[in-house]
C-alpha cells in the first residue's frame, strides 16, 4: 500500500511529467469525436500527449483509428477494443493501457484550452503530493436554468476566480474533469465503481495518502457543455444518484440498518446538497434568474438523491449502462440552437456577463 512518505516536492525546475494520457471511450457513434481532435489537435503540448481510446465495436474502433490517424498530429496513439457498454469499465481498462504518469479522461462534450495539456504537466511537475487537479470550469450554454443548475451542482466550485497564484489547494474536486497522477488513480480504484464515483475515489486517494494535494488550477480552462433538456436530466440525476449510493453503501461496508437511515434520510441528503452549492447557485443581481436557476438545482438534487436512497436499498441495477448514454451522446440531451457547440470548427466563446457567468469572486470548497 502506498505511504505518505513516497510524496515529496521536487526541488525547482525539475521539470514537467513527459506525458498526458488522455483517455477518450466511444460508444455507439462518432458522432461527436471531431471536436475532441479538434482540441487535441491545437494543444501547445501536442506531442507530449498520449491518446488512448477505445470503442465498442470493431468497426467503430476501425473509424475511430483512420479519423485520429488521418490527422497526423498524436504522436503514437493507441486504440482498444472494449464491447461493455460500461463507460466506467472502459475508462479502468484504457487507464491501465496507458503509460504517460499524468491521465485525463475526455468528454465528448467538454472541451480545454489550447494551453490545458501544457499547463496541466507543469503543476503536477511542481510538487509530488498533487495526485488530482481540476482547471477553471466555463458553462458555454449558460441560457437554460436545467444548464446552469447542473453545471453549477457539479463544476460551481471551479468557475474562474481573480487569483494572482497558479493553484490553490480544495477539500474536494468534481467528480468530471478532474486529472490524476494515474499511479494514484490506479492505486485508489479497486474496479470500475470508483471510476463511476469519482468522490470514493478521491477519498480512497486521501486515505493511501494523507499528504496528498488536490488543487484548482487557474491558468487553464475547460468548457463544459450541459444538458438543457429537463427530462434527460431528471434521469441523469436518477441513475448518478443510483450509482453514487449503491458504490457508496458498498465501499463504506454499510448493514442493512446503516442502508435503510441513509435511504430515508434523502430528502435531507438534497438539501445539504443545495445548501453548500447555493453561493454559486444564487446571483442577486437577477433575482428572476437566479430563482429559476435554483428550482431547477432543488429538483435535479432531490431526484438525485432519490435514486441514491434506492441505488443504497437495492444496488445500482442498469444505472451504469443508461448513465453511460447520457454521458456519450450529450447533443441529443441539449436544445436545437446549443447544438453547433460541438461540432468541430466551432470555437467556444466567453460567457456572457449575466448571471452565473464567471465571476471574479474566491471558489470555496
Amino acid at each position: 500500500m502506498p505511504t505518505s512518505h513516497q510524496l515529496s516536492c521536487p526541488p525547482h525546475g525539475g521539470g514537467p511529467p513527459s506525458r498526458l494520457a488522455v483517455i477518450y471511450c466511444v460508444r455507439g457513434s462518432l458522432a461527436n469525436i471531431q471536436k475532441t481532435l479538434d482540441c487535441l489537435q491545437s494543444q501547445s503540448a501536442v506531442g507530449r500527449i498520449e491518446l488512448v481510446l477505445t470503442a465498442d465495436s470493431p468497426t467503430l474502433l476501425q473509424e475511430a483509428e483512420a479519423s485520429v490517424r488521418g490527422r497526423g498530429v498524436l504522436v503514437d496513439p493507441r486504440f482498444l477494443l472494449h464491447e461493455s457498454t460500461d463507460l466506467a469499465t472502459a475508462r479502468l481498462m484504457a487507464a491501465k493501457e496507458a503509460s504517460a504518469e499524468i491521465m485525463t479522461i475526455a468528454e465528448d462534450h467538454s472541451f480545454p484550452d489550447a494551453n490545458f495539456a501544457e499547463e496541466l504537466l507543469e503543476v503536477f511537475a511542481s510538487c509530488s503530493r498533487i495526485l488530482a487537479a481540476s482547471p477553471n470550469m466555463h458553462n458555454p450554454n449558460p441560457d437554460s436554468p436545467v444548464s446552469r443548475a447542473q453545471f453549477l451542482l457539479t463544476h460551481g466550485m471551479l468557475e474562474p476566480v481573480s487569483s494572482f497564484r497558479r493553484t490553490e489547494d480544495v477539500a474536494r474536486l468534481p467528480w468530471h474533469n478532474t486529472t490524476y497522477r494515474r499511479t494514484a488513480f490506479l492505486a485508489a480504484a479497486r474496479d470500475a465503481g470508483f471510476i463511476q464515483v469519482e468522490s470514493l475515489l478521491q477519498e480512497e486517494i486521501r486515505r493511501l495518502y494523507p499528504q496528498a494535494r488536490f488543487v484548482h488550477c487557474h491558468r487553464t480552462a475547460l468548457w463544459h457543455v450541459n444538458m438543457s433538456l429537463l427530462a434527460p436530466a431528471v434521469h441523469h440525476a436518477f441513475d448518478g444518484g443510483r450509482i453514487f449510493g449503491a458504490e457508496r453503501a458498498r465501499y463504506h461496508l454499510w448493514g442493512f440498518g446503516a442502508r435503510l437511515l441513509h435511504a430515508l434520510a434523502f430528502p435531507l441528503a438534497a438539501l445539504l446538497k443545495v445548501v453548500r452549492c447555493m453561493p454559486f447557485l444564487w446571483d442577486r443581481r437577477s433575482i428572476g434568474r437566479s430563482l429559476a436557476t435554483l428550482s431547477s438545482a432543488c429538483l435535479l438534487a432531490f431526484v438525485h438523491a432519490m435514486g441514491e436512497a434506492v441505488g443504497v436499498l437495492w444496488g445500482k441495477g442498469e444505472s451504469a449502462m443508461t448513465y453511460t448514454r447520457y454521458e456519450c451522446d450529450r447533443s441529443g440531451f441539449s436544445r436545437a440552437d446549443e447544438r453547433h457547440l460541438l461540432m468541430s470548427g466551432v470555437a467556444e466563446s466567453e460567457p456572457s456577463a449575466g448571471p452565473h457567468a464567471s465571476r471574479s469572486r474566491r471558489a470555496t470548497a
